[in-house]
């Protein structure tokens, strides 16, 4: 943990060379009290003050943990045979009070994506096979956890949708396939589905202005207004999605004052980073090396990420304003 120039070692869960080789680009998270959770050796954990917790050691394989609020409230996953592979799938998991709630719609796997400070907790998850049907078939719809219940927030007529983010008003937002298999920006607000046509909406601030892309382009939603950022391709051949599920994706992140960060990546992992302020669309500096990525902004605008060295290292970094 990096405070104020104060570098603090978090100890693994193991002391072997190779427990932190599944870091990457993995999500963390941290609170406002200054607990972080993650993942180390296969294991989700939290760390408050030197204290290490093995989150994972009550669920089932391997686990990571991504957020957590100020309430201590952990969102992760477990039941995954690896979490170094993208393709492992498993179950989103809330942990509270250190005991693991598992999140599912009825169906065998569920991805975790979002969780505020009410400890509403969004993500998808697979709904049962149909009878008869092959093991393939089910569907995966966007889901909203709050007090022990599950909602199944739908879709626009398809088989999928997908919860990204929430706000804390409990908007939630997302994407979600029309009958016709196209993907839609979604926002759910406390039973209102409002379709905000093709593409795909990211994340949203407690003012709900949202972060999404719009027909390859990426956007922000102030209500009824939709601005273009200035960046283009995503989900192209050459680009990827601005915004989906999975273990090594950060999508793009927007601040309560409405400023944007976010990365552009192409399918070959070359990532740049940007900031959106007031309008103004601005590429972040490197540290020589030619690509960066965006992970976090905090209230203050500061931003959190990685970027590569002339050398071809990949190091930390932090850009203050």
């Amino acid at each position: 943990m990096w405070d104020h120039g104060t570098v603090t070692p978090i100890a693994p869960l193991c002391t072997a060379s190779l427990c932190f080789l599944d870091r990457g680009a993995f999500r963390v998270g941290v609170n406002a009290a200054g607990q972080v959770v993650g993942t180390s050796f296969h294991q989700a954990f939290e760390w408050e003050h030197g204290t290490l917790t093995n989150l994972g050691a009550l669920v089932d394989n391997a686990s990571y943990a991504s957020w957590i609020n100020d309430a201590g409230d952990v969102l992760g996953a477990m039941g995954l045979c690896n979490i170094a592979v993208t393709e492992c799938e498993g179950r989103a998991v809330l942990w509270r009070h250190g005991s693991p709630i598992p999140l599912t719609l009825g169906g065998i796997t569920s991805t975790p994506a979002g969780l505020n400070a009410a400890g509403q907790a969004v993500g998808e998850a697979s709904l049962p096979v149909a009878p008869g049907g092959p093991p393939g078939s089910r569907d995966v719809h966007a889901f909203l956890w709050q007090d022990g219940t599950m909602t199944d927030l739908g879709t626009l007529g398809g088989h999928s949708s997908s919860a990204t983010g929430i706000n804390a008003q409990g908007q939630v937002v997302g994407f979600a396939a029309t009958a016709d298999d196209v993907l839609h920006a979604v926002l759910w607000d406390h039973g209102t589905t409002t379709d905000f046509g093709e593409g795909r909406a990211c994340a949203i601030n407690a003012a709900g202005q949202i972060v999404g892309e719009s027909e390859g382009r990426a956007v922000v939603w102030d209500h009824d207004k939709k601005i273009d950022i200035g960046l283009s391709g995503f989900g192209t051949g050459s680009i990827n999605p601005l915004c989906e599920l999975g273990l090594f994706e950060h999508g793009p992140i927007i601040s309560a004052a409405g400023d944007v960060a976010l990365s552009q990546c192409t399918h070959a992992g070359v990532c740049s980073a940007y900031l959106w302020d007031r309008g103004v669309l601005t590429k972040l500096a490197d540290l020589g090396g030619d690509e960066a990525t965006a992970f976090g902004m905090n209230a203050r605008g500061w931003i959190v990420g990685q970027s590569a060295t002339a050398s071809g290292e990949f190091h930390a970094v932090l850009w203050t304003r």
